[in-house]
């Protein structure tokens, strides 16, 4: 069974957590998880039985999956930080908004392994419909173990990389549509 960590364990973090092991994809033994407050991190843990801490390093050095699903404007830091502990072979996976692969790279070792992905809201409850493009670095079942594990949160559709900046533009404005 892969190790899966999820740094950012927020809304969307909490939403792959449960969609993770609802559906049997992964034991509680096998994810981790990091949110930024220690308080947030233990409630994780008690609501998901899983382990959870605000150790992102620690998070990734075993992890074959890397779910990195802070806000945008944490992103650098973030990959700043895990970026030397990451396995060369881990599988990178970020729902940043804007943030291309070309900017996850750059942080990274040569020959990673990226994915973007961008949910809708309703991904909370395992009915969202998720983007999602993958780099060049991937093989043909990595790209196959990716779009499982996203169909654990709902409908799953691979798109090129310009079609993820329009997805994320109206998965953003969609509730503002529907509310006018």
């Amino acid at each position: 069974m892969k190790n899966i960590a999820i740094i950012g364990a927020g809304k969307i973090g909490q939403s792959i957590i449960k969609g993770l092991l609802s559906n049997h994809f992964v034991d509680t033994k096998h994810l981790y998880a990091t949110t930024h407050e220690e308080v947030s991190a233990k409630e994780v843990a008690e609501r998901y039985g899983i382990e959870a801490s605000t150790n992102n390093l620690k998070a990734v050095e075993n992890a074959d999956i890397v779910l990195v699903t802070v806000k945008p404007y944490n992103m650098d830091e973030v990959l700043k930080e895990i970026a030397p502990s990451l396995k060369k072979e881990s599988l990178i996976i970020s729902s940043a908004a804007g943030y291309s692969i070309a900017s996850i790279a750059s942080f990274l070792s040569t020959g990673h392994k990226i994915v973007r992905m961008m949910p809708n809201t309703p991904v909370a409850i395992q009915a969202g419909v998720i983007g999602f493009t993958p780099n060049e670095a991937l093989s043909p079942d990595e790209v196959a173990l990716t779009k499982e594990l996203l169909s654990e949160m709902g409908l799953v559709e691979q798109v090129t990389e310009a079609q993820l900046d329009t997805i994320t533009g109206v998965s953003g404005s969609s509730p503002t549509l529907v509310y006018m």
